[in-house]
């Protein structure tokens, strides 16, 4: 069990250009592994972050996004 959180904020410049930023958490929850005689495992924990522009110019006829990306992923079951 556990939670996740998802944060995120956005500003319109005007209305053919916005910008935006997210953070969000996750996980995995561990438990048995049913392979036998291999060791329980652990949870694994997730960390995002987005930030990115929406843009349209030409009248709506030409659109430009942009995103990056930020994973920051720990204890990663394998």
């Amino acid at each position: 069990s556990g939670l996740t959180y998802r944060f995120g904020a956005n500003h319109r410049f005007s209305p053919d250009n916005l910008l935006f930023a997210t953070y969000s958490t996750g996980f995995r929850p561990g438990g048995i592994n049913r392979a036998g005689t291999a060791e329980p495992f652990d949870a694994d924990k997730l960390h995002n972050y987005e930030i990115g522009s929406k843009n349209t110019f030409a009248d709506g006829k030409v659109t430009f996004n942009l995103t990056a990306f930020l994973a920051d992923w720990n204890d990663v079951q394998v």
